[in-house]
């Protein structure tokens, strides 16, 4: 960084650090906008099974021993806040719900009509003078892990209640929408830049498929998309899919031996992901029943991963593998913590050693991803600067014969030629103005000709310095009239710089439009206009 770019920095910073200085030293009023605090409904709870006698609950979230599919009712009486309209809050872990009040139905949430059963949040609204009445909730579930799971209650208004959802679970959300932001840029960026970095489209497949799983555990997709079947499967159809994208990613880029298997993990990860749809949606055995399945294959394939890439790495070397030896690490460590949370049916923490996992992943990812980016934009720069330099005559500015051979073979090998008109221009008597006025003046008459021409045809065309006092204007100008008026215009142009120098200036010209009778290519086009040009400064002489 140079001296210039830190010191302006500094003033910045300074400048920023003493505003903030005042704002906190000189404000003397809170005005950000209250929101208010839901109020906890967790104790003095009873449960009961069937028509048996109820048991004290010690405190919500909590568990209770069933056996056999039974519907399980907790009870509470309602204090006297209930006197005026509450709103109660509860989220049910794949189970059915119904509310009551003193017998009477307030709310019901049945999924047995659905083909997925779906974690979800649910608002129930009390009506006034509820306080003192008995308020029963009764669950129902036919998963066995999922059995007995009773999460926090929380009651107050609306607002208050999901701005509770939202201070608890934002994060993930936006950890999630981040996630799919950042796979959506790396696929864009690999189809528009295909050669410089095509492997990226790998990495944005998996973080899109890895940003749907954490959207999903986020909690809060049901205030976006109020699809039962969507809300209970884009999790486990993400938990199935989203290795894929990353061992086509370690076969194509990263490996050159032991291409088979992960070939056969792709295939197999594939054929996973349409059976465990299948079975789900035919009834056989639901994503729930199959997630462990899933989850104990990704594992086994991590681990061989894990070992191939040491191997890899050991016999050829390549940072890029240690790297991503690395990331797979981190990735191989967080899941096998999920794994213990979610074996120990603790679904509250479901997703939090991901998301962990996952920021450190999306951190090392996309530092490397700006590295690249700042890398291949100098390449880039530098390419375009070569370009330039090599494609650019340095006298006039103008584009060179290189330049001029470059796109004329370019023309020439389009099937049908398009009709252009190629001239040539020679500054006349440039030996005569170096031999008695010096080369300096020689040069400056040449950037005068090329100034004088590139004014009259550059906007027509494109105009090249061959070397020398030689010039060519490749232009789409092919009409016989117009041409001759832009002819004269420059000619005129000519005598009246020419009056104005103490050397004679003039500039002899010849044209010649292409004709598929005549030119095999535009070689045979630019020799007729050169002797239209000669025969022009034969005539002067």
């Amino acid at each position: 960084m140079n001296k210039k770019r830190t010191i302006s920095i500094t003033i910045l910073v300074l400048l920023l650090g003493t505003l903030f200085t005042i704002a906190m030293l000189y404000t003397t009023t809170n005005y950000r906008l209250a929101l208010g605090t839901p109020t906890s409904l967790n104790t003095d709870w009873h449960y009961r099974v069937d028509d048996t006698e109820t048991i004290p609950i010690e405190e919500l979230p909590s568990r209770i021993a069933l056996e056999e599919r039974t519907p399980y009712t907790i009870e509470t009486i309602l204090p006297t806040s209930f006197s005026d309209p509450q709103h109660i809050l509860i989220r049910t872990s794949l189970a059915n719900i119904t509310v009551t009040l003193d017998g009477n139905i307030l709310y019901e949430a049945n999924f047995e009509n659905e083909k997925t059963y779906a974690s979800t949040w649910h608002i129930i609204d009390i009506p006034q003078n509820s306080d003192g009445q008995t308020l029963s909730l009764t669950f129902d579930t036919p998963y066995a892990s999922m059995r007995g799971i009773i999460n926090e209650i929380t009651y107050g208004d609306l607002t208050s209640l999901y701005t509770q959802i939202f201070r608890d679970f934002g994060l993930r959300l936006s950890l999630g929408l981040i996630t799919l932001f950042i796979g959506i840029v790396f696929v864009l960026t690999s189809l528009i830049l295909r050669k410089d970095n095509q492997y990226t489209i790998y990495i944005g497949v998996f973080a899109i498929i890895f940003s749907f799983w954490l959207i999903s555990e986020s909690r809060m997709l049901q205030f976006m998309i109020g699809n039962p079947n969507i809300l209970g499967s884009l999790s486990y159809i993400s938990i199935a899919l989203f290795p894929l994208p990353l061992a086509i990613y370690i076969r194509n880029v990263l490996i050159v031996d032991h291409k088979h298997f992960f070939s056969f993990v792709c295939v197999f990860f594939a054929i996973n992901t349409v059976l465990v749809t299948t079975l789900h949606f035919t009834g056989i055995a639901s994503f729930f029943e199959t997630v462990t399945i899933s989850i104990i294959m990704l594992l086994i394939s991590v681990i061989i991963m894990l070992v191939l890439l040491i191997i890899e790495y050991k016999k050829y070397r390549s940072k890029l593998v240690l790297k991503v030896f690395i990331i797979f690490l981190i990735v191989a460590f967080f899941t096998f913590l999920e794994v213990v949370i979610f074996s120990l049916s603790d679904f509250r923490r479901t997703s939090d050693f991901a998301a962990t996992g996952l920021g450190l992943i999306l951190i090392i990812i996309f530092i490397n991803f700006i590295q690249f980016s700042l890398k291949n934009y100098k390449g880039s720069l530098e390419r375009t600067l070569y370009e330039r330099l090599a494609y650019t005559d340095q006298l006039t500015g103008a584009f060179n014969r290189f330049a001029y051979f470059k796109d004329i073979d370019h023309l020439n090998q389009i099937k049908d030629h398009p009709v252009l008109r190629l001239v040539y221009f020679d500054l006349d008597n440039l030996k005569t103005i170096n031999d008695n006025f010096g080369h300096p003046i020689g040069d400056e008459a040449i950037q005068n000709a090329y100034k004088l021409i590139n004014t009259a045809f550059g906007n027509q065309g494109k105009c090249y310095r061959m070397g020398g006092d030689e010039f060519v204007c490749i232009i789409e100008e092919t009409d016989v009239i117009s041409f001759q008026k832009n002819l004269d215009q420059f000619n005129q142009h000519c005598e009246a710089f020419d009056a104005e120098t103490e050397y004679t200036f003039s500039i002899s010209t010849g044209s010649a439009v292409y004709n598929v009778k005549q030119d095999q290519s535009y070689d045979d086009t630019l020799t007729r206009s050169d002797k239209m040009m000669y025969k022009q400064k034969q005539s002067k002489r």
